[in-house]
């Protein structure tokens, strides 16, 4: 190229330039691409042909003026122009419409066509060349992008294996110390709940010990004072005649309190069956409520030590009472015996003691009311401890110790309640007020 004449070289430079310029870094050629490639190397072609057509002393031909453009002028020895000569034209603004009648012009005859034809074969070859070499370029650019590419992505990966590998080691940690926990947990509440039953036989047994020694002691009472009127009556029936219309009067009294005497032990029997089914009732559903919620009821048996002692006191003053009727009783006595000369005042002492008898008789009936009413709140009870279960359920798996403890504290209150109603009126305040408590505990657990 650089030993060629300036004509040839400054048409293969802007040739190899064009075909550079050309397609850009596309892996395929278009339909365009391809068309202007063709017109570049006929360009070339012609171009060429002119240039061996000057080199020979041929004038280039009118139709071929625009392809060429006229070369600076070399100055002669005195300051003159010589010869003017044509060269291509540099900024290639020579259209398929010109370039067409130079073809015609040089197809005319065989000798420029030759030199066309061999031309147009080196422009194939030339520009096939220079795009290689451009090609060249752009694929040693991509795989260097491709280079830096892999080793980013080479730190990303070794970044994320680290990181996978440290979230690996604290999900294993987290497993470790969940199982720990676990298996402390359940080992807690079996212990819990062995000595929460054993807790809550020994009060059973206790509260039923003590249910049947005050019916053993009422039943008792009762028979001393059947006894005790039938000594009256003997007494009365021996009694001289002018008090014989008081003794058929005391045998009256004596028949209807007899009577009443027997009615009432008939009452306390059916109360004492109805309550024995009403406590066998409360034990099973207590056990139920056992068996379902084992935790709730850990860590308050301190708390039900102090209600069994204040029910112990209800028991010591329910005997304190007890002898105070047997004190009355012997008054009753001594009244009876004054009473064979105040026949009135009998009566009206009878009447009082019918009186007593009713109020017994509508306590008994408050004290079965007061039991079923027991029974329901055991029932809602156990509905209540299903839902805390659920709750309990959902707070372990959030990992929320201070929720479970919560409903540790309601189920517990809730159990105090049911054992605090179990007692009956005698405690049935403080019962209604526990479980007034526990039920806004609950609600509140529930809301936050």
């Amino acid at each position: 190229m650089n030993s060629s004449p300036s004509c040839n070289r400054i048409a293969a430079s802007k040739l190899v330039a064009t075909c550079q310029s050309i397609g850009g870094k596309s892996d395929s050629m278009d339909t365009g691409t391809y068309v202007m490639l063709e017109h570049v190397r006929s360009l070339y072609a012609a171009r060429l042909a002119i240039c061996e057509l000057n080199g020979a002393g041929t004038p280039t031909p009118t139709t071929c003026l625009q392809v060429t453009v006229a070369m600076p002028r070399k100055k002669g020895i005195f300051g003159f122009s010589s010869r003017e000569t044509h060269q291509l034209n540099y900024l290639d603004t020579t259209t398929a419409e010109n370039l067409e009648p130079c073809l015609k012009s040089l197809e005319s005859r065989p000798q420029w066509w030759t030199s066309y034809s061999n031309s147009r074969q080196n422009a194939v070859v030339i520009c096939q060349a220079s795009r290689i070499e451009g090609e060249r370029e752009e694929v040693l650019e991509l795989y260097r992008s491709i280079i830096e590419s892999s080793v980013k992505l080479s730190h990303g990966l070794q970044e994320a294996l680290r990181m996978a590998s440290e979230a690996s080691a604290q999900h294993k940690d987290f497993i470790q110390t969940t199982e720990a926990l676990r298996v402390t947990l359940a080992q807690e509440v079996e212990e819990t709940r062995f000595r929460l039953q054993s807790a809550l036989e020994s009060i059973f047994k206790d509260a039923e010990s003590g249910v049947i020694s005050i019916l053993a002691t009422i039943q008792s009472a009762f028979g001393d004072i059947h006894t005790e009127v039938t000594a009256l009556g003997q007494d009365v029936h021996n009694a001289t005649s002018r008090v014989r219309q008081l003794q058929d009067t005391l045998n009256t009294i004596q028949s209807e309190t007899l009577a009443r005497d027997q009615e009432m032990v008939a009452l306390h029997k059916r109360n004492s069956l109805a309550h024995h089914e009403l406590a066998s009732s409360l034990h099973n559903k207590l056990d139920t409520v056992l068996h379902k919620d084992v935790a709730g009821l850990s860590h308050r048996v301190e708390t039900m030590d102090s209600s069994l002692e204040w029910l112990t006191g209800k028991f010591v003053l329910l005997l304190q009472h007890e002898q105070t009727l047997t004190e009355r009783l012997r008054d009753m006595e001594i009244s009876l015996d004054i009473s064979q000369l105040k026949a009135s005042d009998l009566h009206k002492a009878q009447v009082k003691q019918l009186e007593t008898i009713k109020a017994q008789s509508r306590l008994q009936e408050t004290l079965q009311t007061s039991m079923q009413n027991s029974q329901a709140l055991i029932a809602k009870t156990a509905v209540a401890t299903a839902n805390l279960e659920a709750m309990v359920d959902a707070v372990a798996a959030k990992y929320k110790e201070s929720l479970a403890i919560n409903s540790l504290f309601d189920t517990t209150l809730w159990a105090m309640s049911i054992v605090l109603s179990f007692v009956g009126p005698w405690i049935l305040v403080p019962g209604l007020l526990i479980i007034i408590v526990g039920a806004l505990r609950i609600l509140t657990t529930k809301i936050f």
